[in-house]
């Protein structure tokens, strides 16, 4: 939303911005100014909050700046009300943006059992697909525990989202070794 708002230092000018929010999630409230008030309020609110900052437009400016993020719901009015009362010099209003934040997938994998005496290789599965496996004994989709060896080894799946989002899953192995002892019993031999 840019609708380009200033007043003089000092005045009663209040500027108010509202935006209904479109989907449940967590939003981050951005703010473009180009001020000269090192103390300008800044007030979020709706039916779930209502928070003010003291922000200092001398600095960051020109730029979108983050306020605060929240959590809304979907049809909930969020007015970001700009006020110059109090300030110390000019302040001006250029925009208000509300950034949806991009939720992680829900990302895991299967396969990998918690320990293994084998030495064949474990086919694995990223869910979502489209990622990739890390870790000791990794080969593409695969977990080969003779190549890492005996102990606890951690896997790792890593997948990004269409929105650029990056979710790494991990799971441990541990990869044991079998002694076998042989007792023949013989018993005692006597003459």
């Amino acid at each position: 939303m840019n609708d380009l708002q200033f007043a003089s230092a000092g005045s009663n000018a209040t500027f108010t911005f509202s935006a209904t929010i479109p989907t449940n999630g967590d939003y981050e409230i951005f703010i473009f100014y180009s001020s000269y008030a090192t103390n300008a309020l800044v007030t979020i609110s709706s039916f779930t909050i209502n928070n003010t900052y003291s922000v200092d437009m001398t600095t960051r400016g020109s730029k979108w700046v983050s306020l605060d993020q929240f959590n809304f719901t979907a049809g909930e009015t969020v007015q970001v009300t700009i006020s110059a009362l109090g300030a110390n010099g000019y302040v001006i209003a250029d925009g208000i943006r509300f950034s949806k934040i991009p939720q992680a997938d829900n990302v895991s994998f299967a396969g990998l059992p918690g320990s293994t005496f084998s030495n064949s290789p474990i086919a694995l599965t990223g869910n979502p697909a489209g990622g990739f496996f890390s870790g000791n004994g990794i080969i593409f989709n695969a977990f080969n525990p003779a190549i890492a060896g005996s102990g606890f080894h951690n896997i790792n799946y890593h997948y990004t989202n269409v929105s650029g989002c990056k979710t790494v899953v991990s799971q441990t192995i541990l990869v044991g070794t079998l002694n076998y002892i042989v007792n023949y019993g013989l018993g005692t031999i006597a003459p």
